[in-house]
């Protein structure tokens, strides 16, 4: 086994050096794992793809097991390029019957940085500009670290940071965790913003292509705010939603697709499921813990107006007119806060 490219394995060629008349049948054990040119990932990364070769018991079967480390490696997006190579083992060259065979991995890595991109977009007749900053392999570990940012003309903006780790201990699992803050402006259309914080974490094993299909649970934690709202113009169904709001959900989905293109496919079928528990909370808020709307327009209207306990600055000294502000207090408090400031000299 001479050379294994990430890009496209070889066919079963065995041509071991200082092996002569071997064959793919040829009984070998592997001695020690040489790993080279890993300068910035750790080893581990690396033999945690190469367990395999603890149990293959001849050539055909180390082969078998760089090949499909060859393709996991080319997954996790961080190397050009990894060969390959066995060789007779110079120490205790043999185990009884059996020889001993040292695996050499020798490796090229990439750049750190992935993507650095910026762009303008508009969404909603809002223009907006965003950045994204991509680096992989940070710490070593084949993770991915990413920041977006994104900022509108109507004081909408995103500022998203994440984090992926893909097979994680050698397995076919990725981790993912992000941090999310949003700004949505919707004065123009519907006269209120809304803030959000967001915090998710996630797991995903297997891959929707394979037999198994592809298994996802995740949890997010977020805690909206809906302000800047107009209290005398606003619909009462804007107006529920006005205050604090938290929501927690754990969420599981299922995905399994069977398509011969994943962007432009031409036959196939694409199945997911998903199921998600949530509990969501309306914070405690004095103007939403109203029962209906009327009652609630007469606490805004209470909060808003003079009081209706104190008399009015300019309230005439004539006794027919206190006992007429008297007899207005037994009316509406809506009304009669409503009627005082329209016209205080005029009490009904």
């Amino acid at each position: 086994l001479r050379s294994c490219r990430l890009a496209r394995p070889p066919p079963l060629r065995l041509r071991p050096r200082r092996m002569p008349g071997a064959t793919p049948d040829t009984p070998c054990r592997v001695h020690r794992l040489v790993v080279r040119g890993a300068e910035q990932t750790h080893e581990s990364v690396i033999r945690n793809e190469l367990r395999a070769l603890r149990t293959a018991s001849n050539l055909g079967e180390i082969h078998a097991a760089c090949a499909v480390a060859a393709a996991h490696l080319e997954s996790l997006q961080i190397f050009e390029a990894a060969d390959f190579a066995v060789d007779r083992a110079r120490a205790d060259g043999s185990q009884g019957d059996m020889p001993l065979a040292d695996v050499v991995v020798t490796v090229s890595e990439r750049q750190r940085l992935a993507t650095a991109s910026t762009g303008v977009h508009s969404t909603a007749g809002e223009g907006s500009m965003d950045a994204e900053v991509r680096v992989r392999n940070l710490f070593g570990r084949a993770e991915v670290l990413g920041v977006e940012m994104e900022a509108g003309q109507h004081k909408s903006n995103t500022f998203r940071l994440y984090a992926t780790k893909p097979r994680w201990g050698g397995a076919d699992a990725r981790l993912h965790a992000e941090v999310c803050k949003t700004v949505l402006s919707h004065q123009r259309k519907s006269s209120y913003s809304e803030k959000g914080h967001t915090a998710s974490v996630s797991a995903a094993v297997g891959h929707a292509a394979l037999p198994g299909g592809c298994h996802e649970v995740s949890y997010e934690a977020g805690l909206r705010e809906v302000c800047h709202v107009p209290v005398r113009t606003s619909s009462w169904a804007v107006l529920s939603q006005r205050g604090l709001s938290a929501k927690s959900s754990l969420k599981h989905s299922f995905s399994r697709a069977s398509l011969d293109d994943a962007i432009l496919p031409t036959r196939g079928a694409l199945l997911r499921l998903t199921t998600e528990v949530a509990n969501e909370e309306l914070m405690s808020c004095s103007l939403i813990s109203c029962a209906s709307p009327r009652r609630w327009l007469a606490s805004a209207a209470s909060e808003t107006l003079p009081s209706r306990s104190t008399p009015p600055k300019r309230a005439s000294t004539r006794p027919w007119r206190r006992s007429a502000c008297r007899s207005s207090r037994s009316a509406s408090p809506l009304r009669s806060a409503c009627s005082c400031r329209a016209a205080p000299r005029r009490c009904p």
